[in-house]
């Protein structure tokens, strides 16, 4: 039996490459990788014993593929009271025929009332920032929780869209917590 030595360094680097590969997997290097932070700010408001709370948050998507934002809301606890408010901004627009038939101009305008039917979810990709916020009123002797959380996944490929090869990947969830007190009355 004659080994051929080509054949078993062959058969070396496929098994290499499998281990890699494998190992890639089970570390979670294929995984979305997202990072929020969030920030609130705290001003006095216009009625007594009220203050404005903005929230803040900075989304960054790491290297590993393309998100697809589908839900992104803040839980707001005041004294035991909870409140559910929605960042705005997740979805994308219709456009508009903007174009000028005199001058041949090509051009669109964002449809602010209508979300974008064919393609309704905001997608972030590698590299990209985007930040969302939002407002609420808030009691001024009061301590506030708050908790973003973002809901999304990788986007489907070409192949699952046309030929409906691969599974739809699974739904991610990122979270985020921020603490607000009280004003300090000088």
């Amino acid at each position: 039996m004659d080994i051929d030595l080509l054949e078993i360094g062959q058969f070396t680097a496929l098994i290499g490459a499998g281990l890699f590969f494998g190992y890639k997997f089970v570390t979670g290097y294929f995984r979305l990788d997202l990072s929020v932070l969030v920030t609130c700010q705290r001003q006095k408001s216009i009625e007594d014993r009220l203050d404005t709370l903005v929230v803040t948050t900075l989304l960054e998507k790491g290297s590993g593929g393309t998100l697809e934002l589908h839900d992104a809301q803040a839980k707001i606890t005041i004294a035991g009271r909870i409140e559910h408010l929605d960042f705005s901004g997740i979805t994308r627009s219709s456009y508009v025929d903007g174009s000028d038939k005199l001058s041949s101009k090509i051009s669109a305008r964002i449809n602010w009332n209508e979300n974008n039917a064919k393609s309704p979810r905001i997608h972030m990709t590698p590299g990209e920032k985007t930040e969302l916020a939002l407002f609420c009123s808030v009691p001024s002797e009061e301590v506030c929780a708050i908790e973003v959380v973002i809901a999304g996944r990788k986007t489907i490929g070409i192949l699952k869209r046309f030929f409906g090869i691969f599974n739809i990947p699974k739904m991610g969830q990122w979270k985020a917590c921020s603490v607000s007190l009280p004003i300090i009355k000088v």
